[in-house]
């Protein structure tokens, strides 16, 4: 009796170890599956971003439409082939709207191209109010081409109040930054300005930056 319930014991614990490594073979082959389904998917943007650069079209097409869901750079490539007609018919009403789900996500390089797209007059007529809008948050977010794009509308007024102080500060910021169209610009619309107004751009670009800065690191915690 004792030798069958030794006998018993003996291979319910077998039983359990086995269940046991069993269950941690199944935990170990989700955790490999998962992390390779995650780099597979960075893997994809990627790919489709270096056959866009390269002039792949069609392979760029392929590889981001199962990315459309989520991801703002796809959302962005998208949005740039239908807006240039790349790879696909070319189609500004369809390009704004995958610009403007990338821009929701934070993508910046969409809410230049509304900023754009907007101030062109791409979707027939133009709107400076929307293109002000757009390029200030874009602008915000660090992106020198906006703060050109930004300071020029505020100096002539266009899409918003006149405010030619904050408009060359933002040239002044863009400048810095090595923007060689920054440096032209500021240097045209600042002559004749006086001591007393250079020293409130300066003062304003500070203003700017710490505001920009500040937001990136917001941005980059949220990420977090």
């Amino acid at each position: 009796m004792k030798k069958s319930y030794g006998l018993t014991l003996e291979l319910g614990t077998k039983f359990r170890l086995e269940s046991d490594i069993k269950g941690v073979i199944l935990r170990v082959t989700l955790l490999v599956v998962l992390m390779a389904l995650s780099v597979a998917s960075y893997a994809d943007v990627g790919f489709a971003k270096a056959a866009y650069q390269n002039k792949n079209y069609n392979i760029a097409y392929k590889e981001i439409r199962g990315l459309l869901a989520k991801d703002p750079e796809a959302q962005y490539l998208m949005g740039d082939m239908l807006r240039n007609g790349f790879g696909v018919s070319k189609n500004p009403n369809r390009a704004i709207k995958w610009f403007i789900k990338a821009a929701s996500l934070g993508d910046v390089s969409s809410m230049h191209a509304l900023g754009e797209m907007f101030h062109s007059g791409e979707l027939e007529t133009k709107n400076y109010i929307e293109a002000r809008s757009w390029f200030k948050k874009s602008a915000e977010k660090g992106d020198v081409k906006s703060q050109v794009s930004l300071g020029m509308m505020m100096i002539g007024g266009r899409g918003g109040e006149k405010n030619t102080i904050t408009g060359l500060a933002w040239l002044a910021l863009a400048k810095e930054k090595g923007s060689p169209d920054a440096k032209a610009l500021y240097e045209v619309n600042s002559k004749g300005l006086s001591a007393n107004a250079k020293n409130s751009v300066h003062q304003q670009k500070k203003k700017l930056s710490v505001n920009i800065s500040d937001a990136v690191i917001t941005q980059k915690g949220a990420v977090r």
